[in-house]
């Protein structure tokens, strides 16, 4: 469980982290690129300039409940990637 930790600039590219506990983690510049996602739990994470492009089994809801700022997203998804910049910067 990572739930409130701080893992930020960590490289998780094609890690397999399905189910995992990041609610309320910080995932500052991190790199998910290719990592298995279903199930995991992103609510109130803090995805500053995360890396998400080619993330596996991600879904829009799930990634709708972590904060996105400057976050590169997969192309299905269809959220503001800046959508709680001012949450980052107040």
């Amino acid at each position: 469980i990572l739930a409130g930790a701080n893992v930020s600039e960590v490289n998780l590219l094609g890690a397999v982290l399905t189910k995992a506990d990041f609610r309320d983690a910080y995932l500052w510049d991190a790199n998910l690129n290719g990592a298995k996602i279903q199930g995991t739990n992103l609510d109130n994470a803090s995805l500053w300039c995360a890396h998400l492009r080619n993330v596996e089994g991600g879904t829009e809801e799930q990634i709708s409940r972590a904060k996105l700022c400057n976050t590169t997203l997969p192309n299905h998804i269809q959220l503001n990637s800046d959508k709680d910049c001012e949450k980052f910067l107040s």
